[in-house]
């Protein structure tokens, strides 16, 4: 039988190849880890995906927390939850350390995502969609959204590869309302004839070589960066047309489905609902699905805006329209106390920084230090923290 109280969850390193490595790597000092050499630190899963579920111990034995959660939905995740989502944890939270771009992508929504389920499990392991929220822990440089309509037909008139290569930017379908679209559709279309989507990026990164590193924009040393990994690939066109974004410490950026995006570089904490599924685009050794990416993209042109947020004493919370999860930042000083009611939901909560005690349940009292993370079932009534070292503590629970 669980016990009311929380438990300490023991969690997954994902050894990405654009994960940071060395002595400096984030996840390794977030867990006062030694790093081994050589070795990509990419993400740490916190939740209960079967992919890579957390762990829990139960007396002397080591349980996964998925399967913890089968055998007692009700009592550690309540019945709203249960309602809602059935006897699953419908959200997962992530530690994500970017030193190398990763692979331009999409996901799907739920309707698409049963869809790709069914005709292709291997590549699409669930049937749930993916909206995702990343929150820049010491900052991040992403990609996200299209560009402009505006923007995009004044960078193809700077190029004249670009405009060389593409029809749509000489007609009156730049005025049009699905200008993006078929400018991307065409791009596409073209890299089918691998001779001719040679010829074009070739004669792009020549344009941009002739710049001098100190005159290029962030689109052009990023394109030529990744030209000197994956040569001519789809995925360079999608860095000129794409949103580029920097979040300070604390900003979030929300991703919804069909919005095409990638993260360039930093360190964030990632909450997503609980699936793996991706789309991808380009950049990347990995199966890419172009065919249902244009199927499935938003061709919606603008900067994405920061999430908003809605501050009170200790807390921030990031208003998500997402019903998975609803991620809060709890600031602590030292001997700061803050009381949480459960609300018959589960948490689970992640100490990016410092130590606080955990007092909830059964449980007289727990540590949380920096790089740990517990999990709190829905029968718990009231969770009390009470600062031992300024903390930053990141909570998530379901948004209902």
């Amino acid at each position: 039988m669980i016990h009311n109280g929380p438990y300490k969850l023991i969690n997954t390193i994902q050894n990405y190849e654009w994960g940071e490595r060395g002595k400096n790597a984030f996840i390794p000092r977030l867990l006062s880890i030694h790093p081994q050499e050589y070795i990509p630190y990419a993400e740490l899963w916190i939740g209960a995906h079967p992919k890579s579920p957390s762990k829990v111990f139960i007396g002397d034995d080591e349980i996964s927390l998925n399967k913890l959660i089968e055998k007692y939905p009700l009592e550690m995740l309540g019945e709203k939850t249960v309602t809602k989502f059935g006897n699953k944890l419908p959200f997962l939270l992530k530690v994500l350390s970017a030193a190398e771009p990763l692979s331009i992508q999409t996901h799907p929504n739920k309707e698409q995502a049963a869809e790709l389920h069914k005709s292709d499990p291997v590549n699409y392991p669930d049937d749930n969609h993916k909206p995702e929220i990343a929150i820049a822990i010491d900052g991040l440089t992403a990609l996200a959204g299209f560009r402009s309509s505006e923007e995009i037909v004044e960078m193809i008139h700077k190029y004249k590869s670009f405009q060389e290569f593409v029809s749509a930017s000489k007609s009156d379908v730049t005025k049009s309302k699905n200008f993006i679209e078929v400018l991307y559709k065409e791009i596409v279309n073209k890299f089918h004839n691998k001779s001719e989507a040679e010829k074009f990026v070739l004669s792009l990164k020549n344009e941009i070589g002739l710049k001098s590193e100190i005159s290029r924009s962030e689109a052009e040393s990023l394109f030529l960066k990744m030209y000197s990994v994956y040569g001519v690939d789809i995925g360079l066109v999608s860095i000129m047309l794409l949103n580029h974004i920097k979040l300070e410490s604390g900003d979030a950026l929300f991703t919804s489905a069909g919005i095409p995006h990638a993260y360039i570089k930093g360190n964030i904490v990632e909450c997503m609902a609980n699936s793996d599924n991706v789309i991808r685009a380009g950049l990347t050794p990995k199966k890419k699905d172009i065919k249902n990416l244009t199927k499935i993209l938003k061709y919606e042109g603008g900067k994405p805006g920061l999430v908003k947020t809605r501050a009170r004493e200790f807390l921030t919370e990031y208003l998500v329209d997402a019903a998975e999860f609803k991620p809060v930042c709890i600031d602590l000083k030292e001997n700061d106390s803050l009381e949480l009611a459960g609300n018959n939901k589960p948490y689970i909560l992640l100490n990016l920084e410092g130590i606080s005690y955990i007092y909830a349940g059964e449980m007289e009292r727990m540590s949380l230090e920096r790089g740990e993370s517990i999990f709190i079932p829905a029968v718990v009534n009231n969770i009390k923290m009470i600062c031992g070292k300024s903390s930053k503590i990141i909570s998530v629970t379901v948004n209902l």
